[in-house]
C-alpha cells in the first residue's frame, strides 16, 4: 500500500532535468497508489532541482514489526520512541518513513525505507486512511509509533487491487517521524529581502538575515525549505513557494540538486533565513533558463527559509 502525498514529493520533488529547474502547474489529479487505491490529490507548483545522476538508496534495516496478539477492533496507538518539539495536528505537514503489514500474518505490503524517500501528508485533508489521520495526531519529530488499525479505519471490505491486503484486514504500521511542519502564511514571503542581494559578482554570496537555533544543515540531508527565486536584473519574483503553504523538500546533494542551491543551503540552521546571491556564471550560465523565466546572463537571488531537515 502506498498512501498519497500532496506533492508526490516532489518529493519531499523530482522530474529529472539536466541543468534546469522544472516547474509543474497546480492541478487536481486522480491517482492510483501502489496498492491500487484511487485517491484524489492536489499537486502544487513545485521545484525539481536538477538530478544529474539519480541516487540509489542505500540498503536499510526495516523496523521490526510486532503484530498484535489480538486483531484490533479499534485504533491502537503505541509510541515505541518518544519525539520532541511541536505535536502534529490538523493542517500540519508530517514527513515520515513507514512499514505496513497485515496484522493477522505480519506479511509486509509496503514500506518507504527501501525507496529512500520519506512520505509526506497534510493531516486533516483525507489524503490517507482514517487510521493514519487519527493515529498521527500528536506525533513529534523523532517519534516512532506503531498503529494497529482495524479494517473499518483501513480499507474495510474493499482492499486495493493488486495488493496482498485482503478484505476485512486489520493493518499494522510502524512510522518514524522526520519532520512536523506548520503551514506557511502566503502573505509572509519576505520579498523585500531580495534587495540585500550582492549582484554582479563572481562568487556565491550568502547573507544570514536570521540565524536559526536548530540543527545545522549538512550535505546529504534533505532540507525542508521555503524558497523565493528572484531575477537579479529586475527583481521580479519567478518562484514563491510560500504561496503553496508548505516547504519544498530539497536533497542537499550536488548530484541531485542545482549546485548553487546546495552551496546556499549548507551551514544553515533550522529556523534560519538566508539570502543567496548567485552570479549567472554559477547558476544557469550566460544562456539563462527560459523555463523559470530567467533571462540570459541574469544573476539569480534566492531567499531561503529552513523549516526543517532530516
Amino acid at each position: 500500500m502506498r498512501v498519497i502525498s500532496p506533492r508526490s514529493v516532489r518529493s519531499l520533488i523530482s522530474v529529472a532535468l539536466i541543468g534546469a529547474i522544472a516547474m509543474t502547474a497546480s492541478a487536481c489529479t486522480t491517482s492510483t497508489d501502489d496498492a491500487g487505491a484511487v485517491t484524489e490529490s492536489t499537486t502544487v507548483t513545485d521545484i525539481s532541482l536538477v538530478p544529474t545522476t539519480p541516487s540509489v538508496p542505500a540498503p536499510v534495516d526495516l523496523p521490526e514489526v510486532q503484530i498484535p496478539a489480538e486483531l484490533p477492533t479499534e485504533l491502537q496507538v503505541t509510541d515505541l520512541i518518544s519525539g520532541t518539539g511541536p505535536a502534529a495536528g490538523e493542517g500540519n505537514l508530517v514527513v515520515l518513513d513507514y512499514v505496513g503489514v497485515r496484522s493477522a500474518t505480519g506479511e509486509m505490503f509496503d514500506n518507504s525505507y527501501q525507496r529512500g524517500q520519506p512520505f509526506d501528508v497534510v493531516l486533516g485533508r483525507g489524503m490517507v486512511i482514517q487510521g493514519w489521520e487519527a493515529g498521527l495526531i500528536g506525533v513529534q519529530v523523532g517519534t516512532r509509533r506503531q498503529l494497529d488499525i482495524p479494517a473499518g479505519l483501513a480499507y474495510g471490505d474493499n482492499p486495493p487491487g493488486g495488493s496482498v491486503i485482503q478484505a476485512g484486514d486489520a493493518l499494522t504500521f510502524i512510522v518514524d517521524v522526520r519532520a512536523v511542519v506548520t503551514a506557511s502564511d502566503p502573505e509572509s514571503a519576505p520579498v523585500d529581502l531580495a534587495a540585500r542581494a550582492v549582484l554582479g559578482g563572481d562568487e556565491i554570496v550568502t547573507d544570514d538575515v536570521v540565524v536559526g537555533e536548530g540543527t545545522e544543515l549538512t550535505e546529504g540531508q534533505t532540507a525542508l525549505v521555503n524558497v523565493l527565486l528572484v531575477r537579479g536584473n529586475d527583481f521580479e519574483v519567478i518562484y514563491n513557494n510560500w504561496e503553496f503553504g508548505y516547504p519544498d523538500p530539497i536533497v542537499v546533494d550536488r548530484n541531485q540538486t542545482l549546485v548553487a542551491l546546495v552551496e546556499g543551503l549548507i551551514g544553515m540552521r533550522v529556523g534560519g533565513t538566508r539570502v543567496v546571491s548567485v552570479p549567472a556564471a554559477l547558476g544557469f550560465g550566460e544562456q539563462g533558463n527560459e523555463q523559470i523565466g530567467l533571462p540570459a546572463g541574469a544573476d539569480l537571488i534566492m531567499v531561503l527559509e529552513l523549516v526543517g531537515s532530516f
